[in-house]
C-alpha cells in the first residue's frame, strides 16, 4: 500500500470532485496502463493506495463561524477478469464545524465502485456511490447544530454497450425516495464515470495530451457535463 497526497480547492459537494472547464474540442484520448509499470503491480493483482486529503476551508461564512476538512482516499484497483476492470474509492473527511468557539466533528464518507472495460478508452460499464454529507449553512445561527444540513444519497448508474446512453438511479437515504434518470452522450469526447477519473488520469501521457477532455454524466444535475484535466509539476513526499 502506498500514501500519497491529494489537495483539492474544491467543497465536498454532493457532485463529488471533478476537474471542470468547458472546451471544444473532438479529440478522443487513448489510455494506456502506466500504473503496471510499479514493480508491484501485475496484471492480475491488486494496486491500493492511500491519499490525504485536504480542503481550502470554507470561505464566505459569518466571523464567528469556521469549516475545516482532514481525511483520506482510499483506492483499489482490482482485476475482475481479461476483459473488466473494477476500482473502488473510500473518501473519509473529518469535517470540524467551530460557533463561537464550540467545535464538533462530524464524518463525511463517499463510497464508491466503478467497473470498467479493458480497453484503451477504458470504457464504463457501471458504477455505485454512497455519500453522506454534511453541507455548511451560512445563517445566523445560535447553535452548531443549525450550522449545517446533512444530506444522505446512494447513486447507481449503468453505461449501453457502446457508450451512447445511459441510466441513473438516486436514492434519498433518509427519506427512501428514488428517481430514475436516463442520458445520451455524443461521440465528440471519451465518456467516462465520475468515479473512474482519479486513475483514467494516470492512465494519460502529458506529452500526448496537455489538458485531456472527457464527458462525465452528473446525476445530481442530470447532465453531461464537460471535464478537463491539466497536469501541474509532481509535489515530492
Amino acid at each position: 500500500m502506498k500514501r500519497k497526497t491529494l489537495i483539492s480547492c474544491l467543497a465536498l459537494t454532493l457532485c463529488a470532485t471533478t476537474f471542470t472547464a468547458c472546451v471544444k474540442t473532438d479529440k478522443h484520448v487513448a489510455f494506456s496502463y502506466y500504473w503496471y509499470q510499479d514493480a508491484d503491480i501485475t496484471t492480475t493483482g491488486e494496486e491500493t493506495l492511500v491519499y490525504d486529503v485536504r480542503f481550502e476551508p470554507a470561505s464566505g461564512l459569518s466571523q464567528n463561524f469556521t469549516v475545516d476538512y482532514k481525511g483520506t482516499l482510499t483506492t483499489a484497483l482490482k482485476t475482475i477478469d481479461e476483459n473488466k476492470f473494477r476500482y473502488e474509492s473510500s473518501l473519509v473527511m473529518d469535517v470540524t464545524y467551530t460557533l463561537n468557539g464550540e467545535s464538533q466533528t462530524l464524518q463525511d464518507t463517499v463510497v464508491s465502485w466503478v467497473e470498467f472495460k479493458n480497453d484503451k478508452a477504458l470504457t464504463p460499464i457501471a458504477s455505485h456511490k454512497e455519500i453522506v454529507n454534511h453541507s455548511p449553512l451560512n445563517v445566523a445561527a445560535s447553535a452548531l447544530s443549525e450550522c449545517y444540513v446533512q444530506y444522505d444519497y446512494t447513486v447507481d448508474t449503468t453505461y449501453a454497450s457502446d457508450l451512447s446512453s445511459g441510466s441513473s438511479t438516486i436514492v434519498n437515504g433518509e427519506t427512501q425516495s428514488s428517481q430514475a434518470l436516463t442520458f445520451e452522450f455524443d461521440d465528440k469526447l471519451t465518456a467516462l464515470d465520475n468515479e473512474m477519473l482519479l486513475l483514467a488520469i494516470r492512465g494519460i501521457n502529458p506529452a500526448s495530451y496537455s489538458a485531456p477532455t472527457f464527458s462525465v454524466y452528473a446525476p445530481f444535475t442530470n447532465a453531461v457535463q464537460t471535464v478537463k484535466a491539466s497536469f501541474g509539476a509532481k509535489e515530492e513526499g
